[in-house]
C-alpha cells in the first residue's frame, strides 16, 4: 500500500473502495441503484440488506446493496416494519446515552424534523451521513433481545460493523459529491461520531484519524461560515469543544500523546455551550436538558485541565539540572545553595506540577457535585433525571481519577534513579489511593447502570487502576475493588470486540506481576537471612515498594503499547 499503511488502515477508512466509488459516480451509477445526486438508496439501507452471512465483524463491508430502492409508498406503508421500528428505536438512545457525551446534535431541531411517519422529508433539511454517524453510535447500548426481535444482527459489535461501513459510505458520497445538505460543520458531526469505532486491530489508531478529519472540518466552518445565525455561533462552540474532549481523551486513555492537539488559543470558554442550552430549555424537561450539559461542561474543563497537563508537562521533562548549572545559576561552592538545588531537581518539578493538576481535577470534581446536587433541588426535578444521566456523571468520576493515576504513572514510570525514594513511595501512594477510588466508582456502576447503558469508554480508563490491584493483590494479599473493575471489563465484552482482548491481557498482566512480586521476595529473603528480624522487615518493607514499582514499570509500558497499538483481531473465538 502507499505511504506504508497497513491493509487494515485502508479497509477501515473505506479508502480501497475511493477508485470504485469515484467511477460509480461518473459512468455507472445504476450498478448501486444511484442517480447522479441522489442517494436514496442510501436513506433505506436496514439491516435485512446490509448483514451478510455469518457473525465476522468485517463481513458487511462487501455487503451488496439493493438494486431497486423502496419506493416512496411502499416505505411509508412499511413504517412498522423491524428496520424502522430499529431506527426509532436508536433515535431515541442515541440521544439518551450518546448526545450526553457527545452533543454534537441539536436534539430539538432534530425532533422537529424527525416523524416515523415522515422519515423521507428528513433528509432534505437533515445530512443523511449524520443520521447514519447517530445509528452506529447509538448501536452499542442496545439490549441484545431488542437487537434480536428487530434485525437479524448477531451480535451488538456486528450491528456496530455495519452501522459503521454504511455511515463511511454516506460521508464520502456526500464529499464527493459535493452535497449542499451538508456542511463542513456537519461532517465535523460526523467525523466525531465515527471517532466511536475502535476495534482492537488498532494499529491505523482510526479512532484518532477521525478526530483530526472532524478538527480540519471544524476549522473549514470556521474560515468558511455559512451566514453568522446566532444557532450556528453556538453549534460551533459545542463542536469546538467536542472535538476538544474527544481528542483529549483518546490520546490520554490510549496513550497516544503524539495525536494531541493543544489548545494553545482558547476561542470558546466551557461555559459558553450553556447559553443556547438554556434559551431552548423552556419545555418540561428544561431542568434534565441542564443537568445532562453540566455534566457535559465538567467534562470541557476536565479535559481543558488534562491538555494543559499534558503539554505543560512534555516541556518540563526536558528540564536537565546539568544545564542550570553550567549556565551559572547554580554556586557549586555554597553547600545551602546545592541543597536548595537538589530539592528542586527535574524529578521534584515534575511532581509539584502533577500535584498541581491533581489539585485542580479533585477541585473541579467537588464544585460540579455541588452545582448538580443543586439542581435536585430545583423545581421540575424527578429522579428518573439522574438515573438516566448516571452513565456520563459516573465517566467524568473515573476520568477524573483515573487520568491522576496515569500522570502519576507517567512520572513513575519515567522518573531517573537518581530522584529520592520518597518521591518513588510517594507517587505509588497517590495512584493506589485514587485506584481504590475508581474500584469503588466501579462498584457503584455495576449496582446503578444497566449493562447495555455502561459507556465502553470506561474500559479503557479503568486498565490502569485494575492492574495496581493486581499488584496490591500480590504483594499484600487483597484484591480490594479489582474484582469490580474485572466484572465491568467482563461484562462490555459482548458489545464491544476489544474488551475481549483487553480481559485477556488484565489475565496476562495478573500473571506477570504475581511472577515479578514472587521473584523480588525470594531474592530479598535470600539476601537477608543473617538480617535480625526487625531489620529484615524493614528491609521487606522497602523492597516490597520497590518490586511493586518495578513490576508496575513493566506492566504499564505493556499497557501502554496494546492501548496505543492493539493487536490482531481475535476473530470469532470464544471468550474464556
Amino acid at each position: 500500500m502507499a505511504l506504508g499503511y497497513s491493509s487494515a488502515f485502508y479497509e477501515a477508512l473505506g479508502l480501497n473502495e475511493l477508485h470504485t466509488l469515484l467511477e460509480t459516480e461518473e459512468h455507472s451509477s445504476h450498478r448501486i441503484g444511484v442517480e447522479q445526486g441522489n442517494d436514496r438508496w442510501l436513506r433505506h439501507l436496514s439491516p435485512t440488506t446490509v448483514v451478510a452471512e455469518g457473525s465476522g465483524l468485517n463481513s458487511s463491508s462487501s455487503s451488496p446493496v439493493t438494486d431497486h430502492p423502496e419506493t416512496s409508498d411502499t416505505f411509508a406503508a412499511d413504517l412498522r416494519s423491524p428496520e424502522m421500528m430499529l431506527r426509532d428505536k436508536l433515535v431515541d438512545l442515541y440521544f439518551q446515552h450518546v448526545h450526553p457525551l457527545c452533543p454534537v446534535v441539536d436534539e430539538y431541531s432534530f425532533r422537529q424534523l424527525y416523524r416515523p411517519s415522515r422519515h423521507d422529508e428528513l433528509f432534505t433539511h437533515f445530512s443523511n451521513a449524520l443520521l447514519q454517524a447517530m445509528m452506529f453510535a447509538a448501536i452499542q447500548y442496545m439490549d441484545d433481545s431488542q437487537l434480536s426481535n428487530l434485525s437479524t444482527f448477531t451480535s451488538i459489535p456486528h450491528a456496530q460493523s455495519t452501522y459503521y461501513n454504511i455511515a463511511k459510505k454516506a460521508y464520502r458520497l456526500e464529499i464527493f459529491q459535493r452535497r449542499d445538505s451538508s456542511s463542513e460543520a456537519d461532517r465535523a458531526r460526523i467525523c466525531l461520531l465515527l471517532s466511536y469505532w475502535c476495534p482492537q486491530d488498532s494499529a491505523a489508531e482510526i479512532n484518532s484519524h477521525w478526530i483530526d478529519r472532524a478538527i480540519y472540518h471544524f476549522r473549514a466552518a470556521l474560515l468558511n461560515p455559512p451566514a453568522e445565525t446566532w444557532a450556528w455561533k453556538h453549534d460551533i462552540k459545542i463542536i469546538y469543544w467536542s472535538c476538544n474532549v474527544r481528542n483529549t481523551l483518546v490520546s490520554l486513555a490510549l496513550r497516544r500523546p503524539a495525536r494531541l492537539h493543544q489548545i494553545q488559543t482558547e476561542l470558546f470558554a466551557p461555559d459558553e455551550v450553556l447559553d443556547k442550552f438554556l434559551y431552548k430549555g423552556q419545555g418540561s424537561d428544561s431542568i434534565a436538558r441542564l443537568y445532562q450539559i453540566q455534566i457535559f461542561i465538567w467534562t470541557c474543563k476536565i479535559c481543558k485541565i488534562l491538555n494543559h497537563a499534558l503539554s505543560s508537562l512534555g516541556q518540563t521533562m526536558l528540564l536537565d539540572n546539568q544545564d542550570l548549572g553550567i549556565c551559572g545559576l547554580v554556586d557549586n561552592t555554597d553547600a545551602d545553595e546545592r541543597f536548595r538545588f537538589s530539592a528542586l531537581s527535574t524529578g521534584s518539578l515534575q511532581l509539584l506540577h502533577i500535584q498541581e493538576i491533581e489539585a485542580q481535577l479533585l477541585g473541579l470534581r467537588v464544585t460540579y457535585v455541588d452545582v448538580l446536587e443543586k439542581l435536585k433541588g430545583s423545581g421540575g426535578w424527578v429522579d428518573t433525571i439522574e438515573r438516566s444521566n448516571l452513565g456520563p456523571y459516573y465517566m467524568n468520576e473515573i476520568i477524573t481519577f483515573s487520568s491522576i493515576i496515569s500522570l502519576y504513572g507517567s512520572y513513575l514510570n519515567k522518573m531517573p534513579c537518581i530522584e529520592p525514594q520518597r518521591l518513588q513511595d510517594l507517587s505509588l501512594r497517590k495512584m493506589n489511593e485514587h485506584s481504590e477510588k475508581v474500584g469503588l466508582l466501579g462498584q457503584e456502576v455495576l449496582k446503578n447502570v444497566e449493562t447495555a447503558h455502561i459507556p465502553i469508554a470506561m474500559l479503557a480508563w479503568s486498565i490502569l487502576p485494575a492492574t495496581l490491584g493486581f499488584i496490591r493483590q500480590g504483594s499484600h494479599g487483597s484484591l480490594k475493588y479489582t474484582s469490580n473493575l474485572l466484572e465491568l471489563a467482563k461484562l462490555l465484552v459482548p458489545r464491544f470486540q476489544g474488551a475481549k482482548s483487553m480481559f485477556s491481557l488484565l489475565r496476562d498482566v495478573d500473571f506477570m506481576i504475581q511472577s515479578a512480586i514472587s521473584r523480588k521476595k525470594s531474592d530479598a529473603v535470600t539476601q537477608n537471612c543473617e538480617v535480625p528480624k526487625r531489620s529484615l522487615e524493614k528491609r521487606l518493607g522497602d523492597r516490597r515498594t520497590s518490586a511493586d514499582v518495578d513490576a508496575l514499570r513493566q506492566i504499564m509500558e505493556l499497557l501502554d503499547l496494546d492501548l496505543a497499538h492493539g493487536n490482531p483481531s481475535t476473530g470469532d473465538e470464544e471468550f474464556r
